[in-house]
């Protein structure tokens, strides 16, 4: 039960929160991961969790609002950091997940 209460109170709602910021600064819409979210949670209410629809609704906002919060600050350290720390693997995103997505993130051709 402990574990339980860890995951639903502590881990998922940090987690929505950092995929939020993430998913806004890789594909460039405060929409996309948050629908990610609502569906994963959503499946994760019929599989996994019984009750579970009051945090699928939070960790959706969570979520949406980091992804809003990263917006307004578009120029941010956090965002500089992680394009620098991403550089050098740029190859490997293009082969991986394609050119778009490397663009998205800021990196030059």
């Amino acid at each position: 039960m402990f574990l339980f209460i860890l995951v639903v109170f502590f881990i998922l709602p940090i987690i929505s929160l950092v995929l939020g910021a993430i998913g806004y600064f890789v594909f460039k819409n405060i929409y996309i991961t948050p629908g990610i979210i609502a569906i994963a949670t959503i499946v994760a209410t019929f599989t996994v969790f019984n009750s579970f629809w009051f945090w699928s609704v939070l960790y959706t906002l969570l979520s949406l609002i980091s992804g809003a919060i990263e917006e307004t600050e578009a120029d941010s350290d956090i965002q500089k950091m992680i394009k620098q720390a991403l550089g050098p693997y740029r190859g490997i995103l293009e082969t991986i997940i394609g050119k778009r997505i490397s663009r998205c993130i800021g990196m030059p051709n």
